[in-house]
């Protein structure tokens, strides 16, 4: 395996195998993030939270702030799920 790290672009030209040993490790973290986001977004919609999808109820503009709102709280989880909403809504919209 290389020393090259993500900034450097590309890091394999092998068939040695680690590219598929990277792809597994990178599914496995994918996943394990994942549950945690469900999980997060699962309590806070059983606590009343929603109208994420509505940009009339929950415009643009607060789904930006809470995502720079958990920035500075440095919540990961929490930054992933403002991410994936603003991700989702310029998907449809792109459709």
């Amino acid at each position: 395996m290389s020393d090259r790290a993500w900034s450097d672009g590309p890091m394999f030209q092998d068939t040695s195998g680690a590219l598929a040993a990277e792809s597994k490790r990178l599914g496995r973290m994918v996943d394990r993030f994942a549950v945690a986001m469900k999980v997060k977004l699962r309590k806070k919609a059983q606590e009343g939270y929603g109208g994420w999808d509505d940009p009339v109820k929950f415009p643009d503009k607060n789904l930006h702030e809470g995502l720079f709102r958990h920035v500075e709280r440095g919540d990961w989880i929490d930054i992933a799920n403002f991410a994936a909403m603003i991700w989702y809504r310029q998907q449809t919209r792109k459709t």
